[in-house]
Formats: structure tokens, sequence, C-alpha cells
């Protein structure tokens, strides 16, 4: 959980920004998977974080999360997964600044086998997750929601369901 230095915004999430985030946004679909200097400057950044004042409670938050993932080497679930990708990478830390600075209650951050990243929420019996896959990240973002009390379930792209995406972050929002 975010440590308690936490400061509320007091907004309503009212949008979220989908464009991928510039610094992987021109890479072509083949020099999408990181090179070893890629990996190695991501890495450094990552678990550099938490030791710098330079970034916040998000940021370190992040960068625990995300740091880890990069420590996956090919085929870390035995069946043919892909490291970790720089789009995946980089897009799932945007999408969780802009997130996590709006005080939504921080997610799981899963590895996914093609090399992407899901974000997921799991509240009493709700099931929300928003998966970046390795290729395309937030291009090919999709969301998927089940309610199990009530029966409900849908999957959509995350542009295409953002409507019932901010519904249901903004009822992830922390009181405070």
């Amino acid at each position: 959980m975010i440590e308690s230095s936490w400061t509320p915004r007091g907004m309503v999430l009212s949008e979220l920004d989908v464009t991928p985030n510039p610094s992987a946004r021109n890479r072509s679909a083949d020099t999408r998977a990181m090179s070893s200097n890629d990996i190695t400057t991501i890495l450094t950044s990552f678990r550099s974080a938490p030791q710098s004042f330079a970034y916040g409670p998000a940021e370190q938050w992040i960068s625990r999360q995300l740091g880890p993932l990069f420590d996956l080497p090919p085929n870390w679930d035995t069946y043919g997964a892909r490291p970790i990708t720089e789009v995946a990478a980089s897009d799932a830390r945007h999408l969780l600044l802009q997130l996590l600075n709006q005080d939504v209650t921080p997610p799981t951050v899963v590895p996914l086998p093609d090399g992407g990243v899901s974000l997921e929420w799991r509240r009493h019996s709700q099931e929300f997750a928003i998966e970046l896959p390795g290729a395309m990240g937030v291009r090919g973002a999709s969301a998927y929601f089940r309610d199990a009390a009530d029966d409900a379930e849908w999957e959509d792209s995350l542009a295409a369901a953002m409507p019932r995406v901010l519904e249901i972050l903004n009822g992830l929002v922390v009181e405070r």
C-alpha cells in the first residue's frame, strides 16, 4: 500500500490519457523487445527510485512494482513467456502515475506472457483489469470487468470502454 504521506488531490477522475508514453511511442513493432542497454537503463532508474528524493510516493510505489518484472527471464512461466517489453512497462508507468495521482487504489501489477503488463483490482465480488499487451502497450490495451454477485461481465478495448472504465476507477478512489 502507498505510504501515509500520500497527499490526496481531491479530484474526481474525469479522464485518462491513453496515448502511448512518448518515450515508447515511435518504436516499430519489430523493435519493441528491449535491448540489454534498455534493460540496464530501466533497471537502474526503477531500482534507484526509492532512494531518490526526486521521486514522490507514487513513483516509488511504481518502481517497486515494475522493477522486479525486469528480472523475469525469457520463458519465466515455463510456457514460453517473453520478458516485459519497454512499450508495456513505459505505458504501464504512465497509466499508473495518472491513477495513483488521483488517489485510485493501487492495483496488483502482473506480468503477461506476451511481454505485457496487467493492472488488476479485486474488491469483494468484483474483478477489474487493464491489460497492456507487450507489442502494443496502451494502443492495444483492453479492459475487463466481472462482478460475480451481479453475474455481470464485459471485455472491450480500453478506448471503447473508457466511460465504464472511468466509472469503475472512480469507485476505487481511496476515501481519506
